[in-house]
């Protein structure tokens, strides 16, 4: 599922992105690849996640 965004009023408003997308895109790939014991949790403990997870993947393979 995808969706286009249309920045164009927040941009007339003036805001503007503090770093671009191949820097903030590279940040968050660093915070979960040094973070993992904060992330694993969850994957492997949650209910909902392991639910989502099945329902949104199973026919994906």
């Amino acid at each position: 599922m995808r969706y286009a965004l249309d920045c164009q009023k927040i941009h007339a408003l003036g805001w503007k992105p503090e770093t671009n997308f191949d820097e903030a895109l590279a940040s968050t790939v660093r915070w979960y690849q040094t973070n993992t014991d904060w992330w694993q949790k969850i994957k492997e403990k949650s209910k909902d996640f392991k639910s989502f997870y099945a329902e949104y993947y199973r026919d994906r393979k």
